[in-house]
């Protein structure tokens, strides 16, 4: 997504009147996030209230549900695009930190009167620790950076909720980028070694933010 350019289009035209901002009976968090479930970007789908639908992707989960485990079997074992990488449980300082407004101008002469003008909004920024991984773990969380923009990633709260973005009838991952795993860190005696990972989410990622419940598994620990 254009960062840029989508939030301006969005402002253009204006709509007839101001859009009414819907009553909620309930407060919405997402909670801690314990854990990340990567696909290649476009390659899954499903479709909430009707699984057998042709929208719902790949043809392979084609009549399952996102809340059964029968639909993830599948996908954590597909040989191909569709596969579903889960990531071990988090270790600790998971956020995501709101992108900043970008600007020009403000008080100077660089704009006419000194009016600041708002140009866009930068992507969301996530952080999490890993604790105490394996060579070989560290070895395929990199391989995750080579896909670039390319992933959409799945949010597992401390509930088990699987977090997305619902679009209509289709739930999917989040678009993230630049996942990258850093470097390790060991601080000697009594203490775990540490990688620390970042990543970014398109900063509307919010606006279409879903969650489903398992009914026969536990995100958590499949």
């Amino acid at each position: 997504m254009n960062l840029l350019h989508s939030f301006l289009l969005d402002c253009c035209p204006l709509a007839t009147s101001l859009t009414d901002i819907p009553a909620s009976v309930c407060p919405e968090n997402m909670g801690q996030i314990q854990r990340y479930w990567f696909v290649r970007k476009g390659e899954v789908a499903w479709n909430i209230p009707t699984p057998a639908d042709p929208t719902q992707i790949p043809a392979s989960i084609t009549g399952l549900s996102p809340t059964v485990i029968a639909g993830w079997t599948i996908l954590f074992a597909a040989p191909d695009d569709t596969h579903v990488v889960t990531s071990p449980l988090i270790g600790g300082d998971s956020s995501l930190t709101g992108g900043s407004t970008i600007s020009q101008g403000g008080g100077d002469n660089s704009t006419l009167s000194g009016t600041t003008l708002i140009n866009g909004i930068n992507p969301t920024d996530g952080t999490a620790r890993f604790d105490s991984l394996t060579g070989p773990q560290i070895a395929a969380f990199r391989a995750l950076a080579c896909e670039g923009t390319g992933l959409e990633v799945y949010l597992i709260n401390q509930q088990g909720l699987i977090w997305g973005q619902q679009v209509g009838d289709l739930f999917t991952g989040f678009d993230v980028s630049n996942v990258v795993l850093g470097s390790m860190t060991n601080a000697g005696f009594g203490t775990r070694d540490m990688n620390m990972m970042t990543f970014q989410l398109d900063f509307d990622y919010d606006e279409t933010k879903a969650a489903i419940t398992p009914t026969d598994f536990n995100a958590l620990t499949v």
